[in-house]
C-alpha cells in the first residue's frame, strides 16, 4: 500500500469526526476516538501497520518502496498507539480510594505488589509513565534470538581439558571456567574468546527481551543457556506478592501472571528483599574504574553488556550510565529514562512507606499519623519537575538513525510531556516560514502534514488545548496538498473538518478551481453531506475571487473618464474571474438576493472603467438563466428590484445593434440589382432596429438616479444602496454616495457615446436611406429635453462632448439644406415621407 493510496483510507475516517461533533457526552466521544478496537486512533494505527506490511512485501519487487517510507509508516503507527494508550488515562478522573499509606496502616503485612499498585494509582504522573512504559515495550523491535548450547562455557571447558591431557604445568582450577565472576577477581580471565563473545551476545539478547517487557522469557533464556544464577538475579525484579494476604486487592497484571505460573495455591512469589536486591544491583552496575568495595579497592567490574542488563532490572539515577551506554535509538533512550523515573519513584516511595516486608517488625511501631516517612522523598510537584528535566535530555541526545527532530519523535515527546499546544505552534511555524516544505523534504512532507492534520482533529475533539491559528495553518497545508492533486471530493471532506472555518477553507479551494461549469456544480453537490452550507460557500467563493481581482487591478470611480475599449477580442484573465465571481452566485437559489446586487456592482465596475466587452459578457452570462428575476412563492430570500439590471440589458441590446452595422458587408457596387436591393433592405432593417432602441434608450433616463421615482421605481434605492454593494466602497458608510458616483460616471461615458454614434450612423447612410437625416434631427429635441436629462451627461472634467455632437448635427443640417429643406423645416421629424 503506497503512501498516496492510503490517503483515501484516512479520509474515510472523517465520518467519525462528524459523528463526534454531534455528541455531547465526553465518555462517548473518547470511546469513538480512543477505543482499543474501534476507535479512530486504532484505525489510523491499523492503516499504518497495513502500509508497513504491504511495503515490506514489495521491497524485493520491481515496485520500489524505500526503507524511509516504511520506517515513517512504522513510527506513525507507533505514535497513534501512544495516543490510544495514553489519553484514556490522561483524561480519566483522578484516583479516589484507599492510599498505600492507609492500606499499610490497615495491614502492616501488605505485600510490596499491593503497595506499589496503590502508589502508581495515586499519582497521575506515575500512571502515565507506566502506560508509556507499556507502549514502549509493545512497540519495541522483536527480541534477539541466540543459539542455545548444550553446556556452559563449552569452548573454555574443552580448552582446559585439552591442557590437562597435554600435561600443562599451569595451575588449573574449575573456578577458571565455572565461576561466572572469575574474570572479576583480578587474576585475569581465562574464558575462551568464543565463550566471551557468546556471553556478550547473550547479554544483548536478554536486554532486548527486557526492552520488550518480557522478563519471564529472559529468565527462561538464561536457564536454557545454562546460567541459572543470572536467572535468579533477574527473578529479583519480580515484585513480592502474597495472595493469601491480598486476595481481595487488585494486583498488577505482571504479578497476576506470575501467580498463575506459580499455581493458584502459591503462598507468595517475587522478591521479599527488594531493597537489598536493588542496592546490590545498583552497586554491580558501577564502572570498573570506580571504588567497588568498602576498602576503596578498585576491581575490574562486570562487562558493559552485563552491567546494562542489571541496570535495566534495577533502573535508578546511579545505574543509568550503565544502561544508557548501550542504548542506540531514540526510542531506546526514551525507554531507559522512563524505566528509571518510574521504578526509582516507586522504590523510593516503598522505602518511605516501610511495612513488615520492607523493615520487619519495626514497621509495626511507626508513630506517623499516615504511616509514611517522607524524609528525603520529593513531593509530587517537585518530582514532576524532575521528570520533565530528565525527559528534556531526549531533545539533544545523540542517537543512531532518527533523532528528536524526526516529525514523529517530535510528536511523541510533546505528547508524553503534555505539550501538544507548543507542538502544533512549532509545526505551524515551520510550515508558514517555509523551513519545512515539499521541496526540501519531498519524501517526508506529505505523510508528515497528513499525520499532524489528523492529530489536530483527534486532539481537538479530546478537548486538548491548542492554538486555533496553528490548527488552521496545519489543516490548510494538508488541504493545499489535496488541492494540488485536484481531488475535490477529499478537499471537501477535509474542509468539513475545519469546523467554523470549513466554509472559508472550501471556498478558498473553489475560488481557484479550474474546469467547466459542470465541474463547479459537481464540487457543490456533496457540501451538505459534509456539513457545509452551499449558499454560504458560494457567497464566500464569489467574495474571494472578487476581492483578489479588485484590490489591486481596478481603480475606483474617480479621476478622468476612461476611453471605451473597442476592438477587444477576448476578456482578460481578471475580467473573466470577475465574471466567474458573479456566475458562482447563480448556482444556488439561496444566493439570488446577493446575485443581483453583485452583478450590478461588477457591471458598474466594468462600465466605468470602459471595459464594455467584459460587461457585455457578464450580461450575456446572466441572460442565460434569469431565475433570479422570478421570485418563488416559498423563497425566504428577498429579491432586490431588478431595475438597474434591466437598464444594463437595454443598453447592451442597443450596443449590439450598433456593432451589427460594422459587420455589414460593403455595398455591392458591381453586383446585381437583386443583391443591391437585398443589401439596402438589410441596412434599413438594422438601422430601424438601432434607431428604435436608441430613441427608447435616451427617453428611458438610463441609470439616472436623480429621477428615482420614475426611473428605478419608488422603492428601488433601499435595495440598491445597501452598504457594501459597491465594490469600491471604503467601508466608511458612504456606499450610497459611491453607488451614485458610479452611475453618474457610467452615464457620462456611454450616453454621449450612444447619441454621437446614432447621429453618425444615420448621417453615414443617408445616401442610401435619405430619411435617416430626419431621424437624426429627431434626436436633437430628446437630447435637449430636460425631462430626459441627456445633455448634462456631455459635460465632464475632461471637456464637453456636446461640441462633437453639435458638429455632427451641423453636418446633418447641411445635408438637409442640400436636399432643399428650409431652415425652419429642419425639425420636420421622422414622419417625413421616405424616398
Amino acid at each position: 500500500m503506497s503512501l498516496d493510496a492510503s490517503t483515501s483510507l484516512y479520509a474515510k475516517t472523517l465520518d467519525t469526526f462528524k459523528d463526534v461533533a454531534s455528541i455531547r457526552d465526553d465518555e462517548a466521544i473518547f470511546s469513538k476516538l480512543l477505543d482499543e478496537q474501534k476507535g479512530i486512533a486504532a484505525e489510523y494505527e491499523r492503516i499504518c501497520q497495513d502500509r508497513v506490511h504491504a511495503a515490506s512485501n514489495l521491497i524485493n519487487t520491481d515496485e520500489y518502496v524505500s526503507e524511509e517510507e516504511i520506517e515513517m509508516s512504522r513510527l506513525e503507527g507507533d505514535t497513534w498507539a501512544l495516543i490510544r494508550a495514553l489519553y484514556p488515562e490522561r483524561l480519566s478522573e483522578s484516583f479516589v480510594g484507599t492510599s498505600s499509606a492507609q492500606l499499610l496502616q490497615r495491614n502492616p503485612y501488605t505485600p510490596t505488589s499491593a503497595l506499589a499498585g496503590r502508589i502508581v494509582q495515586a499519582s497521575r504522573q506515575l500512571t502515565e509513565l507506566q502506560v508509556i512504559e507499556g507502549w514502549l515495550q509493545s512497540t519495541a523491535p522483536a527480541p534477539s534470538h541466540i543459539e542455545t548450547r548444550s553446556e556452559y562455557r563449552l569452548y573454555t571447558k574443552s580448552r582446559i581439558q585439552q591442557e590437562l591431557r597435554q600435561g600443562s604445568k599451569k595451575k588449573v582450577t574449575s573456578g577458571d571456567w565455572i565461576d561466572p565472576d572469575a574474570a572479576n577477581r583480578g587474576s585475569g580471565s581465562r574464558i575462551d574468546p568464543q565463550d566471551a563473545a557468546y556471553e556478550k551476545e547473550l547479554s544483548y539478547a536478554i536486554l532486548s527481551f527486557l526492552r520488550s517487557g518480557r522478563l519471564s522469557d529472559a529468565i527462561d533464556l538464561c536457564i536454557e543457556c545454562h546460567q541459572p544464577w543470572l536467572a535468579a538475579i533477574m527473578s529479583g525484579a519480580k515484585t513480592f506478592s502474597y495472595m493469601a494476604i491480598t486476595s481481595r486487592e487488585p494486583q498488577p497484571a505482571a504479578d497476576s501472571e506470575a501467580m498463575q505460573e506459580d499455581g493458584d495455591n502459591a503462598r507468595w512469589s517475587g522478591c521479599r528483599r527488594r531493597k537489598l536486591w536493588r542496592d546490590t544491583c545498583i552497586r554491580a552496575t558501577a564502572p570498573a574504574e570506580l571504588p567497588f568495595n568498602t576498602l576503596g579497592l578498585r576491581k575490574p567490574g562486570l562487562p558493559a553488556p552485563t552491567r546494562a542488563v542489571i541496570a535495566a532490572l534495577a533502573p535508578s539515577p546511579q545505574s543509568m550510565p550503565a544502561l544508557v551506554s548501550l542504548m542506540r535509538t531514540w526510542e531506546d533512550h526514551l525507554w531507559a529514562r522512563v524505566e528509571m523515573l518510574l521504578h526509582d519513584r516507586i522504590s523510593n516511595s516503598l522505602d518511605a512507606l516501610g511495612g513488615f516486608w520492607e523493615k520487619g517488625l519495626k514497621a509495626e511501631k511507626r508513630s506517623d499519623e499516615d504511616g509514611m516517612q517522607t524524609d528525603g522523598l520529593a513531593g509530587e510537584d517537585e518530582w514532576c519537575g524532575e521528570v520533565h528535566k530528565v525527559l528534556h535530555e531526549l531533545t539533544t541526545v545523540k542517537v543512531e538513525g532518527r533523532d528528536f527532530d524526526d516529525p514523529f519523535h517530535f510528536a511523541q515527546w510533546h505528547i508524553i510531556t503534555g505539550r501538544a499546544g507548543e507542538m502544533m505552534e512549532r509545526v505551524a511555524q515551520s510550515i508558514t516560514s517555509g523551513t519545512f516544505n515539499q521541496e526540501n523534504n519531498p519524501r517526508r512532507y506529505v505523510p508528515t502534514i497528513r499525520f499532524y492534520t489528523h492529530l489536530c482533529l483527534v486532539l481537538r475533539f479530546l478537548r486538548v488545548d491548542m492554538p486555533l491559528k496553528a490548527q488552521d495553518e496545519i489543516l490548510a497545508a494538508y488541504s493545499s496538498i489535496l488541492e494540488a492533486e485536484g481531488d475535490t471530493a477529499l478537499v471537501l471532506m477535509y474542509a468539513g473538518a475545519f469546523g467554523d472555518k470549513s466554509v472559508e477553507r472550501y471556498a478558498a479551494y473553489l475560488a481557484h478551481l479550474e474546469g467547466p461549469k459542470s465541474t463547479r456544480l459537481k464540487a457543490l453537490q456533496e457540501c451538505p453531506m459534509n456539513g457545509i452550507d452551499i449558499a454560504e460557500v458560494v457567497l464566500k467563493t464569489s467574495a474571494i475571487i472578487r476581492d483578489e481581482v479588485i484590490s489591486k487591478r481596478f481603480p475606483g470611480p474617480e479621476g478622468p473618464l476612461p476611453p471605451i475599449i473597442v476592438g477587444q477580442v477576448d476578456l482578460t484573465s481578471d475580467e473573466r474571474r470577475l465574471c466567474l465571481s458573479v456566475e458562482w452566485l447563480t448556482y444556488n437559489r439561496g444566493t439570488f438576493s446577493e446575485l443581483l446586487a453583485q452583478a450590478n456592482a461588477v457591471m458598474r465596475l466594468f462600465l466605468y472603467n470602459g471595459r464594455i466587452l467584459a460587461a457585455q459578457h457578464l450580461c450575456q452570462l446572466l441572460a442565460e438563466d434569469e431565475q433570479f428575476l422570478r421570485p418563488q412563492v416559498d423563497d425566504v430570500y428577498h429579491t432586490p428590484d431588478p431595475a438597474e439590471y434591466l437598464h444594463y440589458k437595454a443598453f447592451f441590446r442597443l450596443w449590439a445593434t450598433l456593432e451589427s452595422l460594422s459587420t455589414l458587408e460593403d455595398y455591392p457596387q458591381h453586383g446585381s440589382a437583386a443583391s443591391k436591393s437585398h443589401w439596402k433592405s438589410e441596412l434599413s432593417s438594422r438601422i430601424d432596429a438601432t434607431y428604435t432602441l436608441g430613441k427608447d434608450f435616451l427617453k428611458r433616463n438610463w441609470l439616472d438616479a436623480s429621477g428615482a421615482d420614475t426611473i428605478f421605481g419608488k422603492h428601488a434605492f433601499p435595495y440598491m444602496f445597501t452598504k457594501g454593494q459597491s465594490l469600491t466602497d471604503t467601508g466608511d458608510g458612504s456606499a450610497d454616495d459611491t453607488h451614485l458616483m458610479e452611475l453618474d460616471r457610467i452615464r457620462k461615458i456611454y450616453v454621449p457615446e450612444v447619441v454621437i454614434q446614432l447621429n453618425t450612423m444615420l448621417y453615414a447612410h443617408c445616401d442610401f436611406l435619405p430619411w435617416n437625416l430626419n431621424r437624426a434631427m429627431d434626436l436633437v429635441p430628446i437630447v435637449a429635453d430636460g425631462r430626459y436629462n441627456v445633455y448634462s451627461t456631455f459635460s465632464s472634467s475632461e471637456g464637453n462632448r456636446l461640441k462633437d455632437y453639435l458638429k455632427g448635427v451641423r453636418g446633418v443640417s447641411i445635408a438637409l439644406l442640400g436636399q432643399g429643406r428650409g431652415p425652419v423645416d429642419l425639425f420636420e421629424g421622422s414622419n417625413a415621407p421616405r424616398h
